[in-house]
């Protein structure tokens, strides 16, 4: 366990400036009808209030950058620091009690914080290896890393390896579902039901993205130049077609309706759903931020009311009624990336990098 010294309010929310720029399209002729995530709210009603981005940065004491992790409310306001260091910021997730995050010099540490008490990191018992991906349901902490996939409670009180593998990468999990993608020399897309024995492989390509709920998976792979968006049902081994992709997601989300995902455009990210039932995809939103993002990461998460996404200095929410996103935070200063983010029925998480001021630092394009 290591101690913290308190942390305080690093910084104030900024004045709401545009930064970000959505194209809706119309539905594409012999798409299917549109789900109940498009219909159109009742009259025209009042304009919301702008909302307010919350400007990130460094304690004044890291002058040639860092990495932190902070949180702030979901509707903006300013945001408290809980943990900052000289290393790079890996992901964070969180559950009603606690919050999680990876942050060493070689990703191998996972430290745990109570929501109650984040000046202290509580006992997480974590010595499994360089962890890639971490998600968070049903009471089970799902990691994967460089040696394995694992199973674990959040307190750590006990471990289940469910696979072995020196490849896995992303990972998922619902309603007793966990779901990994796996590279190298045994690619594909793993299932596996607590309570089974052995992990199923419903496909042997390799998956860029994955996301689980209830009734199974959906995931992205390549085909014929392009690629294509897939289910494969629980319990069963034939996956089904939903739409075709022409670029790869870097994430997949799903809500009750729908299946997300975010593409990496020349400027900014695009993003785009389809119908669970299939059909072919459908343009929601596009973002403006810069044309690079070095450490790689995204993160894409939908509620009942908007989809979140990191775009690269940014967090954004895309209102799904509507397509049109806003910008909840921002980093400020140095140049920096958005790592990794999670939600909260009230906050925003989030882990961030911000690297030593350069010269030539990228370029963000005009709006």
């Amino acid at each position: 366990m290591r101690p913290r010294a308190p942390l305080t309010l690093f910084a104030l929310a900024v004045a709401c400036t545009p930064s970000v720029a959505s194209q809706s399209q119309a539905t594409p002729a012999g798409a299917p009808p549109t789900s109940s995530s498009d219909a159109a709210s009742p009259g025209p009603g009042p304009s919301p209030p702008p909302l307010l981005p919350v400007a990130l940065r460094c304690p004044p004491r890291f002058d040639h950058g860092c990495s932190f992790f902070a949180h702030f409310p979901r509707d903006g306001g300013a945001p408290a620091l809980f943990d900052v260091s000289h290393y790079r910021g890996g992901p964070v997730v969180v559950n009603e009690r606690d919050v999680f995050v990876v942050s060493s010099a070689t990703f191998a540490h996972v430290a745990r914080y109570s929501k109650s008490a984040l000046g202290t990191e509580l006992p997480f018992d974590w010595s499994k290896g360089r962890v890639h991906e971490m998600a968070l349901g049903d009471g089970h902490l799902v990691i994967s890393t460089e040696e394995a996939v694992t199973d674990a409670s959040p307190t750590a009180a006990s471990y289940q390896v469910v696979a072995k593998t020196g490849d896995a990468y992303a990972v998922g999990t619902a309603d007793g579902l966990v779901a990994w993608t796996t590279f190298g020399v045994a690619p594909g897309v793993w299932l596996l039901d607590r309570g089974e024995r052995s992990p199923r492989r419903v496909s042997n390509r390799s998956a860029s993205a994955i996301a689980a709920d209830a009734t199974g998976v959906w995931w992205w792979e390549p085909k014929d130049g392009g690629g294509r968006v897939r289910f494969s049902p629980r319990g069963g081994k034939t996956p089904v077609d939903v739409a075709s992709e022409a670029q790869t997601p870097s994430q997949i989300a799903v809500d009750a309706n729908d299946v997300w995902w975010i593409i990496e455009e020349k400027s900014g990210r695009g993003l785009r759903r389809v119908p669970k039932t299939g059909g072919a995809p459908i343009d929601v939103a596009h973002t403006k931020g810069p044309t690079g993002h070095r450490d790689g990461h995204s993160r894409l998460i939908v509620d009942d009311t908007f989809a979140w996404l990191n775009d690269f200095s940014a967090i954004v929410r895309v209102r799904k009624s509507t397509g049109v996103p806003e910008e909840v935070a921002r980093i400020v200063e140095l140049d920096g990336d958005v790592i990794s983010f999670d939600l909260d029925a009230r906050e925003v998480w989030v882990s961030v990098q911000q690297y030593d001021p350069d010269p030539n630092p990228r370029r963000i394009p005009a709006l």
